[in-house]
Order: structure tokens, then C-alpha cells, then sequence
């Protein structure tokens, strides 16, 4: 489903139409219920039901620390488009 537009796309840049799929886990944040998996997307491409943004778990002060620390990862929903994902993240209480 995917293959042929990406390779329409990396073709109007002058790049050639086949391209190696990363290796590693991809993560959509969207569930199979409203948008089923196209059959081309490769075994390590998973969708996880919809990511919301709020939670009154505190994040343990570690995990907190590392992801403070790092640049914002970025997510490419599509070969077309790149979204930045912006971590927002509660400071554990004190308490």
C-alpha cells in the first residue's frame, strides 16, 4: 500500500524508487480498530492503539533525568512528512 507512493515520492527528488527499510521497532500511535495495517509494512512496524498525553503516574527520576537530557526524538508517520514529537514530562513529587 505504502511501497508504491514512497517510491513515487523518492522518484520526484531524483532519488531511485527502492529504498532499504530501516532496521529497528516502529511504533504508530493509532489502533488497528480504526486503520487497518497495510499488508506491505514490514514485521517490525507495529501500531499500538492511540498515545494520550496525560497520566498522574509520576515518571521514576531516572527514567525522567534520561529523557530530559536528550534532543526530542522525532517520528515519520510517512516518507512525505516529519513530525516532531515533543516530550512533555512531570517532575516526580518529593513527597
Amino acid at each position: 500500500m505504502m511501497k508504491k507512493p514512497i517510491g513515487q515520492f523518492r522518484e520526484s527528488l531524483g532519488l531511485p524508487k527502492a529504498y532499504a527499510v530501516p532496521s529497528g521497532t516502529f511504533l504508530y500511535g493509532i489502533s488497528e480498530h480504526f486503520l487497518a495495517k497495510p499488508n506491505d509494512y514490514p514485521a517490525n512496524a507495529h501500531f499500538s492503539g492511540f498515545w494520550f498525553g496525560t497520566s498522574e503516574t509520576a515518571l521514576d527520576a531516572e527514567l525522567l533525568a534520561f529523557l530530559v537530557a536528550g534532543a526530542p526524538p522525532w517520528s515519520s508517520p510517512s516518507a512525505a512528512c516529519l513530525l516532531k514529537v515533543r516530550l512533555t514530562c512531570r517532575m516526580p513529587s518529593s513527597s
